[in-house]
């Protein structure tokens, strides 16, 4: 049997040559250089990159030729938390903990809210028909009277409390499944569906009000609403009148009626934590509260909440092809 003497390390003279056999040599596995190939999360970070493109080709170009011009002062702190999540994500790229993950995530909600933001005054800009004949007509054929809720919940107040409690829980509900699912209990496949229902439920609920829109439904009753609605009414009225220009960035009102932005939010962040009974049982009992408060504070019509629900639907049935199509599979 043909040997073979390893050569390609110094022998010294208390070393004796390494002696092995051809069959040993031909069983060694091969050692080539490592391709980082890229991972069903590295096609759907791009894919949401490639959504927010698409946002910002169908609306930047366009504010100006409706009178809409930007007002950039004061954004400081708001670039400068964008360097941070921008400076998180890139010096922790390397990292198998989710950590690169939360701030990647972090980075693409807060790029959708700042396009879905300014969006919402270009739709209403547009100044299509408003639906809310429509809308109220669907709540009456249905039994619903919002008004009349409203009224209900204005003598109850402990329980209109709560309910602007929960209205107001949204925003920092948005980060509970980043901050769960990337660190405390790491799901990237959670984390990661949620920020895709995020970005598509934004898309759709600024299409919604661009082909929909509604000036809700204290202005078309004429009643008052239990929410603050001061800012809501001016903007919006004043984008319909063609008096309103200036889009300052750090005053910027939700717009969005039809279907429900704050409904679809609550979906999402409940839907994100199915898997944790304790937490889903918390987080389900305040967005019922959350997704009730949107009719019986006099904020939305109840084909909102159909709507909406309809809208998430979809939502999952698209993330359910991706993950079909890119072989993604639900962590253990």
């Amino acid at each position: 049997m043909t040997e073979y003497t390893v050569t390609d390390r110094p022998v010294t003279s208390n070393t004796e040559p390494e002696t092995v056999t051809a069959q040993t040599v031909h069983a060694r596995p091969r050692t080539l250089p490592s391709r980082s190939e890229p991972t069903p999360y590295h096609r759907l970070i791009w894919l949401l990159v490639a959504l927010q493109a698409v946002m910002v080709a169908c609306t930047v170009p366009f504010y100006s030729a409706f009178g809409l011009h930007f007002l950039w002062s004061g954004m400081t702190t708001r670039v400068a938390f964008v360097g941070l999540l921008t400076a998180g994500a890139f010096f922790t790229r390397g990292d198998k903990d989710g950590v690169s993950h939360i701030f990647v995530g972090f980075l693409l909600i807060v790029g959708c809210t700042a396009l879905m933001g300014p969006a919402q005054y270009l739709a209403v800009a547009l100044k299509r028909p408003l639906v809310d004949p429509w809308l109220a007509a669907a709540d009456a054929s249905m039994g619903v009277s919002v008004p009349a809720i409203t009224d209900w919940t204005s003598h109850h107040p402990w329980l209109l409390r709560c309910l602007v409690l929960a209205y107001q829980s949204l925003l920092p509900q948005f980060a509970l499944p980043i901050i769960v699912y990337g660190a405390i209990r790491p799901r990237l496949d959670t984390l990661w569906e949620y920020v895709f229902h995020f970005h598509v439920c934004a898309i759709l609920t600024v299409i919604g009000l661009a082909l929909w829109p509604a000036a809700c439904v204290f202005s078309y009753y004429g009643v008052p609403s239990l929410l603050d609605q001061t800012r809501f009414t001016a903007h919006f009225e004043g984008l319909r009148a063609g008096t309103f220009h200036v889009l300052n960035l750090e005053d910027l009102e939700g717009l969005i009626s039809f279907p429900s932005f704050h409904v679809a939010g609550a979906l999402m962040v409940t839907w994100a934590c199915r898997r944790e009974p304790y937490l889903l049982a918390g987080v389900g009992l305040l967005n019922l509260l959350l997704i009730a408060s949107t009719v019986m504070t006099g904020a939305h019509y109840a084909l909102d909440i159909v709507a909406t629900l309809a809208m998430f639907g979809l939502s999952v049935a698209l993330y359910a092809g991706f993950r079909r199509v890119s072989g993604l599979r639900p962590s253990a």
